[in-house]
């Protein structure tokens, strides 16, 4: 899967910022989600997260107009959920 890449024509080579459009790549949470076969409130509940908060997360949903990615410590809790590591009590 090949992400598509847009430029704005009018800034200069310095000051060119590429952004990927968002629709074509799903989220490092979404792929996750995929590889463990669950569904969005299984992932939710896996994470110890409501569901619209995790619906929010994977889309990338904005913020004061500016996307955002997941927290480095929700990916982290992904990747030990996919290793099996139980969570700490």
């Amino acid at each position: 899967m090949s992400a598509r890449i847009m430029v704005s024509p009018k800034s200069n080579s310095r000051s060119r910022v590429a952004a990927i459009t968002p629709s074509h790549m799903p989220s490092a949470l979404a792929r996750w989600r995929e590889r463990m076969a669950l569904s969005q409130r299984a992932a939710a509940a896996a994470l110890g997260m409501s569901l619209p908060a995790y619906q929010q997360q994977e889309r990338g949903a904005s913020y004061e107009g500016k996307a955002r990615e997941p927290s480095h410590a929700l990916l982290l809790a992904c990747a030990a959920i996919e290793r099996g590591i139980d969570p700490i009590a």
